[in-house]
């Protein structure tokens, strides 16, 4: 029976109920910890295991301290990342593209549908012949309004793009489901994208998160993917975010429409330059070994199983995923931390790739030893992800309009980054601290309900999203 996969916890902080992110007992023992409630939907199986390492991706796994000091209670960083090689020119691939454009009313205002029609017009031209294209349009309801076509007569269908007008409601959850629709059957060699391009907050039709989600990662596992594109600031970005890590593509936040052809063309880059589709990383821990918090991203465990699902990766892409572990030290002299597994369909083949890792732990009695066996650069990355986690939490409460919880989330977000940075003995994370004062100042400055407000929670979470990850 096919599984659906997860969605990220973090996207959907605002959509489930509230969790608390814990930072290291070491560094803070007075960070409150309480369990996460998520809806979580199903996830699909990920690619099927080959006997040996294959494929262009690549797979590094570190501790931000290899040495534990034995007896000492504290928790360490485990910084997965995997790597995609820049793809040559001429393996681009070709794209099926299906466009669901909101024509709510809303979409009238500040020239938001002038911008959205201009954007499909330009990203025509960018299209070849051997790409297909379909538009569909929602507002009470969705309807096709370009059925899948090859390119081979870009200014007939600009014509067609030019005639769309607004009305109504917004039917976010037909609009998505008909625009995945569009998408023919599974080729492994080519890529299959939707975008969605909203202004708003669904009003019509089916509007709980969970379904519009689900309809979003419908046919992930047919190599389907679906990105979003949130216009202006009324929008729900978490429902965005959520749909995109669904259906393994990107999240982008646009608050001027004239922004619009150059994300349209960013997301056509990255779709012609997938190197792996349905990523997902499986952490196989050792005896004893607990994963207390992944950032950014849902983890789901069975049989002592973890597994994060990440979606498509580009050329030249690093992604990382950062979790908090607790490690048991006894009387052991090394302990088995995990075996990592990174499975995946190669997108030019469509054959199953596999990169494999793994992690030792050394438990020794020596405190300096162990302070020597500091990976620095682990320790950024780690950092990064767990102070930005809080941050989105911050302001996710500054958007309900809950400022004093903001600002008491930014300053543990900011203690964090000053311990975590005394630990690591690095001035890497200066920047880190200026930007977590400046995002408190805005905070502070402006009220959650004003155009600034709005702008500046949104930019938040698109800033933490990118830094968790």
């Amino acid at each position: 029976m096919q599984r659906w996969h997860l969605l990220t916890g973090f996207a959907l902080a605002t959509l489930v109920a509230a969790a608390i992110v814990p930072t290291l007992r070491a560094v803070d023992s007075q960070t409150p910890q309480a369990p996460t409630t998520a809806t979580r939907i199903p996830r699909p199986p990920v690619a099927p295991k080959v006997a040996e390492a294959v494929g262009p991706l690549t797979l590094s796994a570190r501790l931000d301290q290899k040495a534990l000091v034995r007896g000492v209670d504290g928790d360490r960083f485990m910084v997965l990342e995997i790597g995609a090689p820049d793809m040559p020119g001429d393996t681009t691939q070709s794209v099926d593209l299906s466009v669901v454009m909101d024509v709510s009313s809303s979409m009238a205002g500040r020239g938001k549908i002038t911008h959205a029609r201009a954007a499909v017009v330009e990203l025509l031209n960018q299209l070849r012949p051997t790409d297909t294209f379909s538009l569909v349009t929602f507002s009470d309801k969705a309807q096709v309004e370009i059925r899948p076509t090859t390119v081979t007569q870009p200014a007939r269908l600009q014509r067609m793009v030019k005639r769309i007008r607004t009305q109504g409601g917004t039917n976010l959850h037909d609009g998505i489901e008909l625009g995945v629709d569009q998408m023919g059957a599974p080729d492994p060699k080519r890529v299959q994208r939707v975008v969605l391009l909203s202004d708003g907050l669904a009003t019509v039709g089916r509007t709980a998160p969970s379904d519009i989600i689900r309809a979003a990662g419908e046919r992930v596992m047919d190599g389907v993917s679906v990105s979003t594109i949130g216009l202006g600031l009324d929008f729900d970005e978490n429902l965005m975010m959520a749909m995109s890590d669904a259906g393994g593509g990107t999240y982008q936040f646009v608050n001027r429409p004239g922004q619009l052809s150059e994300m349209f063309a960013t997301e056509l880059r990255k779709m012609t330059q997938v190197a792996g589709r349905e990523v997902a990383l499986s952490v196989d821990l050792g005896p004893d070994v607990e994963i207390l918090e992944v950032y950014g991203y849902d983890a789901e465990t069975s049989a002592g199983l973890t597994t994060i699902f990440v979606g498509d990766v580009h050329g030249g892409e690093t992604r990382k995923v950062v979790a908090r572990v607790r490690i048991p030290d006894d009387d052991l002299e090394t302990v088995e931390v995990a075996d990592i597994d990174l499975r995946y369909v190669q997108a030019t083949s469509g054959s199953p790739g596999l990169a494999e890792a793994s992690l030792m732990a050394t438990i020794v009695d020596d405190a300096l030893i162990a302070k020597n066996s500091t990976d620095k650069d682990a320790g950024v990355l780690a950092a990064r992800a767990a102070a930005n986690a809080l941050l989105a939490l911050g302001a996710d409460a500054y958007a309900s309009g809950r400022r004093g919880e903001a600002q008491q989330q930014i300053r543990r977000s900011r203690s964090l980054l000053q311990s975590l940075a005394t630990r690591y003995d690095t001035r890497d994370l200066d920047g880190d601290l200026e930007e977590m004062d400046e995002q408190a100042t805005r905070f502070q400055a402006n009220a959650p309900s004003s155009a600034k407000g709005r702008f500046a929670a949104k930019k938040a979470k698109e800033v933490a999203r990118a830094r968790s990850r």
